[in-house]
């Protein structure tokens, strides 16, 4: 199999995770639909890592139930390896299993790694030896373009989410900024009453939120604002006191409910 039918694989599989993600995951806990994912595009690349990852190591194991274990260990160890490295690289928590039994660090969990692993032994058995089939119907040409475009918008995307999280960053270090100025102390030494007694307006609109802080104006568009509606639980270590406090998630919330 060529490298640029991988690609499409990887793709195939990664927008199959983003449909999971976005309708049963997020129907389950948050009832609602949610475009989740870090990426604004319909795919969660984790998932076609872990899936092309456990077809190339794994497909040769004949017994299933030795290829079930053997996915859930793998499928753990990369999901737990890129929340870390995500954590680590972003400074901030993506998604949290800490209220689900049997989980390790928030990072996986028994309910999470029971699923990957009857995912891939379906994908390991059935799944890619039909894709393989269905791409090596096709004009190699077709194949070749398709995964070219697919890598362009990949790149693009990526580049674009990049830079959005980054903005989202630094209008918040501009709010704590603003408000630690106000006050002569750091976020982390305010007492809760002076932070509800700070004169900060919240405006709602239909292009993100308006904040007033003294005599500080600051906009966060729906762009910014998307990462914090993607991930339910994102916590960003540095801001979570301030969007704590400010109930910056429920404006969101709101924003975004509005737009449906």
């Amino acid at each position: 199999m060529t490298a640029e039918a991988m690609l499409l694989c990887f793709i195939f599989y990664s927008f199959i995770g983003w449909l999971f993600e976005s309708t049963v995951c997020s129907i389950v806990f948050e009832q609602r639909f949610i475009n989740r994912g870090f990426l604004m595009g319909p795919y969660c690349p984790i998932y076609g890592v872990g899936a092309i990852a456990c077809y190339l190591s794994l497909s040769s194991i004949g017994n299933p139930v030795m290829l079930f274990f053997a996915s859930m260990l793998m499928c753990c160890c990369i999901e737990y390896a890129i929340g870390y490295g995500m954590e680590k690289l972003f400074h901030a928590k993506w998604w949290d299993y800490s209220n689900l039994p049997f989980n390790l660090h928030g990072r996986v969990c028994l309910f999470g790694a029971l699923t990957f692993a009857s995912s891939s032994l379906l994908i390991c058995r059935f799944v890619q030896p039909l894709l393989i089939y269905c791409l090596s119907s096709l004009d190699i040409r077709l194949i070749r373009c398709a995964a070219l475009g697919m890598v362009v918008l990949l790149a693009a995307d990526t580049v674009t989410s990049l830079i959005a999280w980054a903005n989202l960053n630094r209008r918040l270090n501009e709010l704590h900024g603003a408000l630690s100025d106000m006050t002569n102390k750091t976020l982390g030494e305010m007492s809760d009453y002076l932070m509800h007694k700070l004169p900060v307006q919240i405006q709602e609109g239909a292009n993100g939120l308006q904040i007033n802080v003294g005599n500080k104006n600051l906009k966060l568009g729906l762009g910014e604002l998307r990462f914090l509606r993607a991930f339910p639980n994102l916590r960003i270590f540095s801001y979570e006191q301030l969007l704590n406090h400010l109930q910056l998630k429920e404006h969101i919330k709101n924003i975004f409910e509005q737009l449906r």
